[in-house]
């Protein structure tokens, strides 16, 4: 609604495939993410939150004792939070965020956090048994992009864990307007779990 967003903004679903698609798309750029003082406040004033977050995340992958000596990758990692829950489950894990305040905030309290974005990876000889993508795809103009670079950057058998927040609840239906998962002033793309595994399938992964 123009009350809340200040202008009309529509949310288009493909019939075909069931991906959304913010209309008209978002004008910000990478320095949105650079120079947002918001941002920053989300991960550091939510410390407690994104700590038990990123513990629950990794719940999902596999044992303790199977995360021994493998490489993780958290790709637009914030505050390094999930970093630091790898690294203390056995993990090799290090991650990669445009934000300078947040790697600098990183580095003050020794989580391995590098400022950058992935195509920098490509060009260096690491290789992951996990990636994450953890609530970025909505943020870009071609997700199929960086799902391509991270099957490039992966082991063989790695895997690429991803959480995204899913359009097709009770919630986004019912009371869309107060859905914290549309954010369309900053989301390019929803999804739902079908829409986002013919995503997948397209860029190679199972």
């Amino acid at each position: 609604p123009h009350f809340i967003f200040g202008e009309v903004i529509e949310i288009f679903s493909c019939k075909r495939c069931g991906m959304g698609r913010t209309y008209p798309a978002p004008s910000i750029t990478l320095d949105f993410y650079e120079d947002n003082d918001k941002y920053d406040f989300l991960f550091v004033g939510k410390e407690k939150l994104y700590k038990s977050f990123a513990s629950s995340l990794l719940e999902m992958l596999s044992s303790n004792d199977r995360a021994q000596g493998k490489n993780l990758l958290d790709v637009g990692c914030g505050g390094g939070f999930l970093v630091q829950a790898a690294n203390q489950m056995g993990y090799q894990a290090s991650g990669i965020e445009a934000n300078a305040d947040m790697v600098r905030w990183a580095g003050e309290r020794g989580i391995p956090v590098e400022q950058g974005d992935i195509k920098q990876m490509l060009s260096k000889p690491d290789r992951y048994d996990v990636i994450v993508l953890s609530a970025i795809l909505e943020h870009l103009s071609d997700p199929s992009s960086i799902l391509s670079d991270c099957k490039k950057l992966l082991t063989s058998g790695g895997v690429v864990l991803v959480s995204q927040a899913s359009y097709d609840g009770l919630l986004p239906r019912f009371f869309p307007w107060g859905w914290y998962g549309w954010q369309p002033q900053e989301h390019y793309w929803h999804f739902t779990p079908t829409s986002f595994s013919k995503l997948a399938e397209t860029c190679g992964f199972r």
